[in-house]
């Protein structure tokens, strides 16, 4: 019986060596040693060495497990290669660390060019995962402890740095969308803009004369031409090509009959590019025209020529009003905006050619 069960340990021990179960080698040897049956010395020598391998790898898998950290993961893996072990818990960490590179690289990405949606699906993956080291408590410290303002500006920043065009172009519009929010920039504001009432008397002579309906319509949509430029501080012959950029406005937003609107849009785009002092007023007189205007052919010319125009030249003093005057009013205000921005930042539709207008504005 005794050689039998002496038979029977060892059969167990070199079992337990082979599929690596420590529980069940330090069981066997605490059975084998309560019957007090004396192993031989290479065996037993053979199965200690087995224990402080198995112990030692044991000590990396549950630091891996703890801690998920990459470096832990790759010891425990690289301790299983020394010890030539084939261990589940190796393959299920193997998938771990995997998964953590994705995760870290997508972490990466998302804190470069910190976008919202991206971060946001960094911190779901990681909580998934029950993972949490610095760049996931960076994108947490991003998303829910800095408030609107600054991550604005830090993701204006970041762009730049980059020099993505792409990423700068949609962190400026973000950026010029909050500075220009609130009344503070309605249109009506603008700095450019004549006073309404000294700009409603035509004459000293008949200042009472229809003057407080000129007045109430200073920046509503008109039918009629207007008297005086929309804009101060124009030299007289600005003055004069004011009033026929609006007559022009009249005819190509068909206020007004004309056999050829398109000529008309034409006069008004060329204009803004080859005379920067008529921007503002280009601009104030579109703005003018799209406000409150119930004509709906009427206005979807208004917001096309507005379009041509952003991509032809730049707003200077009214950018910041136009920007507000678009974000409420416009329908395709994202278009609207990277067109304008486009051509501030990057120079782009500095130059075109008859037929892009003529396309554009048809």
């Amino acid at each position: 019986d005794s050689e039998n069960e002496s038979k029977a340990i060892v059969d167990r021990l070199t079992f337990a060596m082979e599929i690596e179960d420590k529980d069940m080698i330090v069981d066997t040897l605490n059975e084998a040693k309560v019957s007090r049956i004396q192993l031989d010395p290479s065996l037993f020598k053979q199965v200690m060495e087995e224990l402080k391998k198995l112990s030692e790898l044991g000590c990396y898998k549950d630091t891996a497990r703890k801690t998920k950290r990459f470096k832990h993961i790759q010891l425990a893996i690289e301790k299983a290669k020394e010890h030539n072990t084939a261990d589940p818990d190796i393959v299920k960490l193997g998938q771990l660390q995997e998964q953590l590179k994705e995760l870290r690289n997508e972490a990466i990405v998302a804190l470069n060019v910190l976008e919202k949606p991206l971060m946001e699906r960094v911190l779901e993956k990681a909580r998934e995962l029950e993972v949490s080291n610095e760049l996931i408590a960076a994108i947490q410290m991003l998303l829910y402890d800095m408030d609107e303002y600054c991550l604005e500006e830090l993701q204006f920043k970041f762009a730049l740095r980059l020099n993505d065009k792409k990423l700068l172009l949609k962190r400026l519009i973000a950026k010029k969308k909050r500075e220009a929010s609130g009344d503070a920039f309605s249109f009506e504001r603008c700095p450019v803009l004549q006073d309404p009432e000294s700009w409603a008397k035509k004459s000293f002579f008949k200042n009472l004369f229809g003057a407080e309906k000129r007045r109430l319509c200073f920046l509503q949509w008109t039918p009629e031409n207007i008297h005086k430029p929309l804009s101060k501080n124009l030299s007289k012959e600005q003055k004069k090509q004011a009033l026929d950029l609006f007559n022009n406005l009249l005819y190509y937003m068909q206020d007004k009959a004309h056999e050829t609107p398109t000529d008309c849009a034409q006069y008004v785009i060329y204009t803004g590019i080859h005379n920067p002092a008529l921007r503002d007023e280009i601009y104030l007189q579109i703005m003018k025209q799209l406000n409150l205007n119930s004509k709906a052919e009427s206005a979807r010319k208004g917001w096309t020529l507005l379009m041509c125009c952003l991509r032809a030249f730049p707003p200077s003093a009214t950018q910041n009003y136009l920007v507000n005057f678009i974000c409420n009013r416009a329908k395709d205000k994202d278009q609207l905006l990277t067109a304008m921005y486009s051509k501030m930042m990057f120079g782009q539709g500095e130059i075109l050619q008859i037929n892009d207008i003529r396309s554009m504005i048809r």
